[in-house]
């Protein structure tokens, strides 16, 4: 990686090879994972997948064991292998397994002791579902152990800057998991049964994730650990880890709450549009996990108007990207949702999806910002932020739930979304020297006459009631997204961006070797 980013035209080709690999990568997963799920739900009933949910939501609170050591780690090692710092190097990627490895069986021996106490105390769930829960979280971690394990390992990958490779491997596991899991509920077997199957393949994954770190990087077959490089980790992730014990909370209280005061069937309703438009992350986060070494490079050379078109492009770019999405599921959400999941689903579901879908827009909009605030040196502020977020959100989500069920987490959840983007682009566009509202009417200027026609001709589409799946909404619907990138190529995109992802384009599938 030595000189990877010496100039500015192969830091764009880099960027650009990179985020087209995480599109790809991700792309694939999503396309599976939309045809899988509608299999796996109606296979474990809605009660099961409600608990499956759980479970995942339960992990995500455990995210606070991670001490941020997964971007540390992604940071230094690629800052030794600029050094050529072996002993660095080991000993970065051993720490992390180490303590990984600790936190996590520390992690198991509680969730062990206090599964059924918490199940039975906590969650509204059928006492005849009580067992088959307890063992679901116990399952749950242990899949929490190896998730963490593969991070680790699989960001040599990501410090090397090899995005294609890691993408292959990517959705070849996921691709092996859903086989697997549609064949275990095929067989009968149920919940447990499915998380084993995550496991295993998790499991595997590393393998996998460590042949082609040893084969990059030899050295690392020999464990070493230092002191100081451990030091060094812990105060890079100092903040971050703030962030990441708040972001469980801020991202999986309402569904706690739902099945608290709610039922679990009412989880399930809420999650699957949410997990849906959660899926859309792979837009910003194809862009941040790219950008934030960029910014960290950038800042140190003291290049800040780069980084300031960077965090401007970036986001005018998510947001392109995801209005579309957002667009199509306003106007046609419950027609997706009874094609997707079935119309007793979709009924009670697509007011969520409507609402959700919104706050999608705000959500990916903030993570070039958030970069720029990481990649800068400023992680206090997203997590200073998180904070005084949670204050304010638990009782409020908490009161709405109460009152309006799935709705009412739906709109606390646009809320705080909202106010999370507004406050890191202004501490962002602050640290960036630039002039929030100037940069607001750019981002306006540029985006608001291709979402308005692209709304205007869902609508008139819908109106003509040809039917969801038939030809001619299907043909009408790319019509409308060749109308849509169209406006965006034109009134979107300057005559300088145009010419500059032309050029790109043009230079993808160059060869992109990697100098150790």
């Amino acid at each position: 990686m030595s000189g990877a980013f010496s100039n500015d035209k192969l830091l764009q080709r880099s960027v650009t090879k990179s985020v087209l690999w995480n599109f790809l990568g991700q792309g694939c997963i999503l396309l599976i994972s939309f045809f899988a799920t509608p299999f796996i739900l109606h296979k474990l009933d809605v009660n099961l997948y409600g608990i499956y949910m759980l479970v995942g939501a339960a992990m995500g609170y455990l995210g606070f064991l991670q001490l941020g050591l997964g971007p540390a780690s992604i940071k230094y090692i690629s800052e030794y292998l600029a050094k050529k710092q072996e002993l660095k190097i080991r000993s970065a990627f051993w720490s992390c397994i180490t303590i990984y490895l600790v936190l996590g069986i520390c992690a198991i021996l509680a969730v062990f002791c206090s599964a059924d106490f918490v199940i039975v105390r906590f969650f509204k769930i059928a006492p005849v579902l009580s067992a088959t829960a307890v063992l679901a979280l116990k399952l749950g971690a242990l899949e929490f152990l190896v998730t963490m394990i593969s991070a680790v390992v699989s960001g040599i990958m990501r410090s090397l800057n090899r995005f294609d490779i890691l993408n292959r491997i990517d959705v070849s596991l996921y691709a092996v998991q859903i086989g697997l899991s549609v064949i275990v509920l095929l067989c009968g077997f149920s919940l447990p049964a499915l998380i084993a199957v995550n496991i295993c393949v998790k499991a595997a994954g590393i393998l996998v994730y460590w042949s082609f770190a040893c084969g990059y990087l030899p050295f690392l077959r020999k464990p070493y650990w230092e002191t100081n490089s451990l030091r060094e980790l812990l105060k890079f992730g100092g903040f971050i880890t703030v962030s990441q014990i708040l972001s469980p909370i801020l991202n999986n209280v309402e569904k706690i709450f739902l099945s608290s005061l709610r039922s679990v069937a009412s989880l399930a309703y809420y999650s699957i549009p949410a997990s849906l438009i959660a899926r859309a992350s792979v837009i910003p986060y194809s862009f941040s996990s790219v950008l934030f070494p960029i910014f960290s490079y950038s800042w140190a050379e003291g290049n800040r108007r780069l980084n300031q078109e960077l965090h401007y492009r970036s986001s005018l770019y998510i947001i392109h990207i995801y209005a579309f999405f957002m667009v199509f599921f306003l106007v046609f959400g419950e027609s997706f949702l009874t094609f997707w999941v079935g119309r007793e689903f979709a009924e009670k579901s697509a007011g969520i999806l409507a609402v959700i879908a919104v706050s999608g827009l705000f959500s990916t909009a903030a993570y070039p910002s958030l970069a720029v605030l990481q990649g800068m040196g400023r992680p206090v502020i997203p997590a200073v932020l998180s904070l005084l977020e949670v204050i304010i959100y638990l009782p409020c989500s908490y009161f709405l739930i109460g009152k309006f069920g799935t709705l009412g987490a739906a709109y606390v959840w646009l809320a705080r979304v909202f106010v999370d983007m507004f406050f890191l682009q202004r501490a962002s566009c602050r640290l960036l020297e630039q002039s929030l509202w100037r940069w607001y009417i750019n981002i306006i200027r540029r985006s608001a006459f291709p979402v308005g026609c692209c709304f205007a001709l869902f609508y008139i589409l819908r109106k003509l009631s040809l039917g969801f799946t038939s030809l001619a909404n299907i043909l009408g619907i790319l019509c409308v997204l060749m109308v849509y990138l169209a406006a965006v190529w034109l009134l979107g995109l300057d005559r300088s961006e145009r010419q500059q992802i032309a050029g790109i384009a043009n230079s993808v599938f160059t060869p992109h070797p990697v100098k150790i």
